[in-house]
């Protein structure tokens, strides 16, 4: 939300103090290509969630989770 980035900078720039906690989301890939990309980012989108559920400041890594639950299979 672009109003909500720019209440941040004036309040950051006014000396407002802030908290804030981030609960990031990992995937990774060494395959090229659009196809790849889009999976990669469905992906970190549910370690993202996974992280969120979890609980604050935490970083879930996707080959963490359990991919078979969350639709992926792995192929060998």
């Amino acid at each position: 939300c672009e109003m909500c980035i720019i209440d941040i900078i004036q309040a950051v720039h006014e000396g407002t103090s802030l908290g804030l906690t981030v609960s990031p989301g990992v995937a990774k890939s060494a395959e090229p290509g659009l196809e790849q990309r889009t999976r990669i980012f469905r992906q970190a989108d549910q370690a993202m969630y996974a992280a969120k559920q979890a609980g604050r400041n935490r970083v879930m890594h996707y080959d963490d989770l359990d991919n078979e639950a969350e639709g992926e299979t792995q192929t060998s």
